[in-house]
This record gives structure tokens, sequence and C-alpha cells, in this order.
């Protein structure tokens, strides 16, 4: 009855944000109030706290961070000079961004950390190139989950963990390969299917495009970082794949996207990179998945995470 009930206020949650044009986790939070305190035997501090605490931190480490490299600049610049690396292929945007993600997350970047590195800059070359933005979480999805299995990945690692006890050793690893291939070939193809049906191979021209400008020297540190940030999180996790040492293992278990971020946010403000109240302001929450939400603002898929939540954990 339970699983019903929230089934039935999640439906009424989207239509009455959808008529109303309001945001539906608030009325998903009251549900879940209605559901798990009043009717059920659920206690309010237990309901607070099953709040995703760990995903609004999340978004507040890496929006900060990102925040920076917006503010002054640097993403978007970035993604001019990948768009005029490929000027001559209209059809290149929306493919690099799946290959690069497969890339990252492949070498050890892991499906979530992935997904927030590269999600500000593509989102930004989806707006630049003029292709539809929902093509960039289904490549960054799709990809990341792909690249994660691979055979070298930290993914492939810790599903070979999991099934030890369970099945043989040469059956355990082959089982592993053969999801890892079919993965890949599977999210190829429905990738490939949604990249035609959203036309992302027709984007804006930029045969003429103009040489993008220089990096200026709080871009060129603000890149520095990003690049240090990202191999902090890659490099250790790859040569524990590659050489099975222990002081890798551990070198990458103690590696976090979240406090890489802090820790690299509290770099550009110490080097006054941007300006912090403002970012904080501006940015927090927001440079990361405002862009989805724009492209979702008319629709009923606007129903916060948070609302979907709540109610499913109540």
């Amino acid at each position: 009855m339970i699983i019903i009930a929230c089934m039935v206020a999640l439906l009424i949650s989207l239509v009455v944000a959808t008529k109303k044009k309001m945001n539906a986790g608030l009325l998903a939070m009251a549900f879940a109030y209605i559901i798990a305190c009043v009717f059920g035997n659920t206690s309010i501090n237990d309901l607070i706290a099953s709040f995703p605490l760990y995903i609004t931190f999340v978004l507040i480490s890496t929006s900060i961070f990102f925040g920076y490299a917006s503010e002054n600049g640097t993403l978007l610049l970035l993604s001019e000079k990948v768009l005029y690396l490929t000027r001559r292929w209209k059809w290149a945007p929306a493919i690099m961004i799946y290959i690069a993600t497969f890339v990252i997350a492949s070498a050890g970047g892991g499906t979530s950390a992935t997904l927030l590195l590269l999600s500000p800059i593509a989102f930004q070359i989806a707006d630049l190139a003029g292709f539809n933005p929902l093509l960039v979480p289904l490549a960054i999805s799709m990809a990341s989950a792909s690249g994660d299995a691979m055979p070298w990945s930290a993914g492939y690692a810790t599903r070979i963990a999991y099934m030890t006890g369970y099945f043989d050793g040469e059956d355990m690893y082959s089982l592993c390969t053969k999801v890892a291939i079919i993965n890949l070939i599977m999210y190829i193809v429905i990738y490939l299917c949604y990249y035609f049906f959203f036309k992302g191979h027709k984007t804006n021209g930029f045969e003429n495009m103009e040489r993008p400008r220089e990096f200026n020297s709080i871009q060129k540190k603000t890149l520095v970082i990003l690049c240090v940030v990202v191999g902090l999180l890659i490099i250790p996790s790859l040569l524990s794949s590659i050489t099975h040492l222990d002081i890798f293992a551990a070198i990458s278990g103690k590696i976090n996207i979240q406090f890489l971020s802090i820790c690299g946010a509290v770099l550009c403000a110490l080097l006054g990179l941007g300006e912090e109240n403002h970012i904080i302001t501006y940015y927090v929450d927001r440079n990361t998945i405002n862009k989805t939400i724009e492209t979702m603002k008319n629709s009923s898929q606007t129903l916060t995470l948070r609302g979907v939540f709540v109610i499913f954990i109540s």
C-alpha cells in the first residue's frame, strides 16, 4: 500500500506542478510527510534524515568550483576552442562529448565524477553549437556507464569484487567482460538513435569561425587547476588498475570529486580567480543543472530530484 500511495503522490505532484507551474519537489515533500509520518510509522527525524544530503553536498562543492571557471570565462573559451578544432565537422560536437566522457570514465573517472566534470563544459558546447541540449545528459550518462565497465577501469574491478564467492574466477572475469562489451555496443546504438532523432548532426556552421582568443593569466591559472583536479581523479585510479599496486589503490581510495572540488575552489579563491560572494550567490546549485532545468521547464519532468528521492525513501 505504501508503494501505491507513493506512486499516486508522485503522479499528483507532477500533474499539479505542471498545471499550477509550481515546484513539484515541495508537493513531494508534503506528501512524504503525510504518507510517512501521519499515516505511517516513520518519525519526523527519520524522514528528515532521508533527505539527500549527499546530492546537496555534491552540487554545492562542484558548483562553487566550476563557478570560478564559468565566471572568469574559462569554460566558455575552452568550449569555443573545442568547436574551433572541429569547425569543418558539423556532426562532431555531440559525438565528441560522448567520446570524451567514455575516455575519462574508462580511465578511472567513474560515472558520477565524470558527469560532474564534463557537464558544465558539455552544456556550453551544446549552447554554442546549437544542438539539442538533451543530448548532453544522454551522452554523459551512457558513455560514463559503458566506460566505467571496461576491463581496465575501476568499475570493472568493483564488479569483480562483488562477484567473488559467487562465481569461479574464470567465469567471473568472462561474465564481466561480456557485460562490458554488451554495455559498450548497446549504449552506442541507443545514443546514435537519440543523436539522429534529436538531429545532433545538424549544428551551427563553424567553417568561418574566427580563431578564439588566447587564455588570459586568470584563465590559465583556472585551467591548470581544472587539469590538476582531473589528473588527481583519473591517474591514481588508472595506475591502480594497470599495476595493481596497493599504494595506488590507497591513494585512489582517498580521492573524491567533492573534496577535490572544494580544494580547487579554495585555490581559486586564494589566487583571486573570481569573486567568491558572487559565485556562491549565482552559481551554487545552478551551474551544473541550470541548462537541464531550462530545457525541461515547460515539461512535467521538472520534478526535482529531492522530491522524487524523499517520496520513494519514505
